[in-house]
């Protein structure tokens, strides 16, 4: 019997062995993060007669932090860089699309858990759109775009021990 006992002694210490190694997932603001941005604007502003329906898409990119502040009980605001690559299909228009870029840095505040955030962030960039030369439409295929964005995010929870 005792070589029986040996074994499961061994198998219990080589099974918590493994658990131990297994990597914790890093908080959110510590890795870099990818996400896919997609909605439909119509109808902006007074600037054109044409009643515009755009679908905007956004493939976003996220540093991991370069700048953060601890707040009481644990919650923090992150600073981190923010690349996107702009992908908008014009579904009323003259144009029928547009590609561009745009940068800005991401102000974070996330709760104590790194669960959710609430960002904003202003910056702008550049794009190329199928100028048609129609009055009230885009008058050149290169362009300048800003934008202000605000919002909340969530991240999945970490796994329990």
């Amino acid at each position: 019997m005792r070589p029986i006992f040996a074994i499961i002694l061994l198998g219990s210490v080589l099974k918590s062995v493994t658990f131990a190694a297994e990597p914790v997932p890093p908080l959110p603001w510590d890795a870099s993060a990818i996400s896919v941005e997609s909605g439909m604007l119509w109808e902006i502003g007074t600037g054109t007669p044409i009643a515009y329906r755009l679908v905007p898409t956004q493939l976003a990119w996220r540093s991991k932090e370069f700048w953060e502040y601890a707040l009481p009980y644990g919650s923090r605001i992150v600073m981190r860089h923010r690349l996107a690559l702009i992908g908008t299909w014009i579904e009323h228009g003259p144009e029928s699309h547009y590609l561009g870029f745009s940068g800005s840095p991401s102000l974070e505040w996330w709760n104590r858990d790194g669960t959710w955030s609430l960002f904003t962030g202003s910056g702008g960039g550049f794009g190329f759109i199928d100028s048609q030369g129609v009055k009230g439409g885009q008058g050149q295929d290169f362009t300048l775009n800003w934008f202000i964005r605000e919002g909340s995010s969530m991240s999945p929870p970490k796994a329990s021990d």
